[in-house]
């Protein structure tokens, strides 16, 4: 007889009432379940375990470095406060502990909001994120350092230069170079910020004015940071292709060395010359010589008239032959400029270089 044919008959023999069926199901199922409850126990177990010498190795690597028994404290708190599992990430990643900072912050109250800001400074740099370190591109702007040259564009697309006075994880403060109304800056205005880091790249970003003050020592504007910089390759100046005419005069012994040589000059025929690029601080000139390093010449910016742009001063620091034409290229730095000249050098770079991107 067929196996399956023995086990059916004896099962008919031998029949179960349904309350027996049920309370084997009921056992089965219990036993399954205990057997997934301590699997999962066993994994939660292990999980907690990783996590505690996780714990620990950065525990050890914050005293390493020099981190403060209360420091590791805050850092603990304020991690188990917003969910955030500490790992050597916070510690080898700008980008990570700026979320963390930022975190940190969006979640402190009022009265706690300023011990916040001392403690995350502290922490930001010992863990050598202000400014990060070279190959580490910049999170945000928490991470710039006082010196920091920055423009600050307006809605009315006035371009204004400043330096970075103070940074911490509230804001940002900056001095604006003289000669600016603090009229026009007023709470709550939309900037656009653009900037450059010395062998990394050109940044910009958003921002909001949170306050203006003025004093003896000058203007200052206290920023909103800026967590959503764009990053540009690009390392150079804000300089930008221009390639029309400008003209030139070469000061001899006995006009370079008076006060205002640009007035003395006014009555002589200057020499035409190709404008190649311009930037805030100096341009590159096609000329029909070479000049030597440290000649002093005036440039006029605009023959034309068309844009605004001023007579200035400048100061020749190389020539160099442009390919086998009979032509040179003259790296030229501007000199004295004044705060009006400058700026409207300035507003011309930009407002051009947004026009060529606008049209890219």
């Amino acid at each position: 007889m067929p196996l399956y044919r023995q086990f059916t008959e004896a099962f008919n023999r031998h029949r179960v009432s349904d309350l027996e069926i049920w309370i084997t199901l009921i056992g089965l199922l219990a036993l399954g379940l205990a057997l997934i409850a301590r699997s999962m126990w066993k994994q939660r177990e292990i999980k907690n375990r990783r996590k505690g010498d996780t714990l620990r190795r950065f525990i050890v690597q914050c005293e390493e470095i020099g981190l403060f028994p209360d420091e590791i404290a805050f850092i603990k708190a304020k991690a188990k406060k917003i969910n955030f599992e500490l790992n050597s990430g916070l510690m080898g990643s700008n980008a990570v502990f700026d979320r963390f900072a930022v975190s940190v912050i969006n979640s402190a109250d009022k009265k706690h909001l300023q011990e916040c800001n001392t403690e995350l400074h502290s922490i930001r740099n010992k863990f050598g994120f202000k400014p990060p370190p070279r190959g580490f591109p910049l999170s945000s702007t928490r991470e710039l350092t006082a010196g920091q040259a920055i423009f600050m564009i307006l809605p009315t697309d006035v371009f204004l230069e400043a330096r970075v006075t103070e940074v911490d994880e509230l804001s940002l403060n900056l001095k604006l170079q003289a000669g600016y109304p603090r009229a026009s800056l007023t709470p709550g205005m939309q900037v656009y910020l653009h900037f450059n880091r010395i062998a990394d790249a050109r940044y910009s970003g958003p921002s909001e004015i949170i306050k203006t003050n003025s004093d003896e020592r000058g203007i200052f504007v206290t920023l909103q940071h800026c967590s959503s910089l764009h990053r540009d390759q690009r390392r150079q100046d804000f300089r930008i292709d221009e390639d029309r005419s400008v003209s030139i005069w070469v000061l001899d012994e006995e006009t370079k060395d008076l006060d205002d040589p640009i007035r003395a000059i006014s009555k002589r025929i200057p020499v035409r010359a190709i404008l190649e690029d311009i930037s805030g601080g100096g341009a590159s000139i096609i000329f029909e010589r070479s000049l030597p390093a440290n000649e002093s010449i005036v440039v006029n910016l605009d023959p034309s008239g068309n844009y605004g742009l001023p007579l200035i001063r400048g100061t020749v620091l190389r020539s160099n032959r442009r390919g086998r034409t009979d032509k040179w290229a003259l790296s030229v730095r501007f000199e004295d400029l004044k705060p009006s000249e400058h700026q409207k050098i300035v507003n011309h770079v930009f407002l051009k270089e947004r026009d060529l991107l606008n049209i890219a």
